[in-house]
């Protein structure tokens, strides 16, 4: 039997943590700028000591093995009920909430600098290789996580935020790490749920709309699966025919891969996070071992044990 450790620590104050928790249930996404926690305690602490936007660390591990730091944002808010305290902790979208960007007509602007105003108002840094140009973007009234939304769901770009940094990368180029999962040795035969799919399987297609400097309605050609479903995306910010082709081109790519769908729930170690490289071996099909995409992890922390549910999406290798 192990045992279960974790430190929880609040702003810089190292002196003050919590000493007991029911359970800790952290989720991450590529797909979503948000990462959160949620952590049940038995009962309310003393005093005043914790309180919404405090910064919030989150370490977990088994016996005497490393700390692993899985968690950092800040705590949005919290229930009370009696007999259960819920903390509800968000990454540094937290922040973007409460930052305001001024309001502004651009013209001919990049989406890098777009988004060095966006780290401007809330603290954070930038890492991106996407390259996008606006012909033209608006912000009226906006947060800086309003802002930041926009600019996701405008191109297929996957918006993340780790330590205080800011990523934007085409789709499965992150790369935070990576671990080894096998079959036969860590991973969990009740919560697998791997099904595999190749491109041509994934049956979608993109259309992308919007108007010229005249005003006129133009859009993209369909790209994707011939027999897909069409989704059709409104864009404003653009004028032109070939950016149109260009980001519905980019999104059928994001949404057309080899690789597999659903999860598996491996264990606590090895540490595995959103964007992180699954190397995995598969005992009954070893002709699907390689190197897959993480898009998605949930861990979930009790006094019973620790696992996490993987997602996994495209086969790099």
């Amino acid at each position: 039997m192990f045992k279960m450790n974790f430190k929880i620590v609040f702003g810089t104050d190292t002196k003050y943590r919590i000493t007991a928790v029911e359970s800790i249930k952290i989720a991450e996404s590529v797909e979503s700028i948000i990462s959160t926690a949620e952590i049940t305690l038995p009962g309310r602490p003393k005093g005043d000591s914790i309180k919404s936007g405090d910064e919030i660390r989150i370490w977990l591990w088994y016996d005497d093995n490393k700390p692993l730091l899985e968690f950092e944002g800040f705590i949005k808010e919290f229930s009370d009920n009696g007999s259960k305290y819920v903390l509800y902790c968000e990454n540094e979208v937290y922040k973007l909430r409460k930052s305001r960007m001024e309001n502004a007509e651009y013209k001919k602007v990049k989406l890098s600098d777009l988004l060095q105003k966006i780290a401007s108002a809330s603290g954070l840094k930038v890492e991106s290789d996407y390259e996008f140009d606006y012909d033209s973007f608006a912000v009226q009234n906006a947060s800086a996580y309003q802002v930041l939304k926009q600019l996701k769901t405008d191109t297929p770009s996957h918006v993340f935020i780790k330590s205080g940094v800011l990523h934007v990368h085409l789709p499965f180029s992150l790369d935070f790490g990576s671990a080894i999962y096998d079959t036969r040795v860590n991973i969990d035969k009740d919560g697998y749920g791997l099904t595999f799919q190749t491109k041509d399987q994934r049956k979608v297609r993109f259309v992308y709309k919007g108007k010229d400097k005249d005003g006129n309605q133009i859009q993209s050609g369909v790209k994707g699966s011939p027999d897909g479903d069409i989704v059709t995306m409104d864009f404003k910010g653009v004028t032109t025919e070939e950016t149109l082709n260009r980001l519905a081109e980019e999104h059928a790519n994001a949404k057309m891969f080899d690789g597999v769908e659903g999860s598996f729930t491996g264990w606590l170690y090895p540490m595995c996070h959103a964007g992180f490289k699954a190397d995995m071996r598969f005992s009954l099909q070893p002709e699907r071992n390689g190197v897959y995409y993480v898009s998605a992890v949930e861990t979930s922390f009790s006094s019973s044990g620790a696992k996490r549910k993987i997602t996994l999406s495209k086969k790099l290798s």
